[in-house]
């Protein structure tokens, strides 16, 4: 990235393209094992047994917090 990119006091991303804009409130919005578990799921492909075993919590744990990050996902993509 060529430009700096920093966040305002309202929240806004600026010095970014709108798809660059979007990546970042992505990176924001979900804490760090709701990234690992959607990480893990849809670019490594592991399923949700697989990630459980590795993050030493139970399948629904990871599918609770997969789908909990799904939907801040969505809502990000919405705006």
């Amino acid at each position: 990235m060529s430009k700096q990119a920093y966040v305002t006091a309202s929240g806004n991303i600026a010095g970014m393209n709108k798809s660059t804009r979007t990546s970042a409130k992505v990176v924001i919005v979900l804490n760090e094992r709701e990234y690992e578990i959607i990480y893990l799921y849809y670019f490594y492909g592991y399923l949700e047994r697989e990630i459980a075993v590795m993050l030493g919590i139970h399948r629904t744990t990871v599918n609770r917090i997969k789908q909990r990050a799904l939907g801040k996902l969505r809502e990000i993509l919405q705006n």
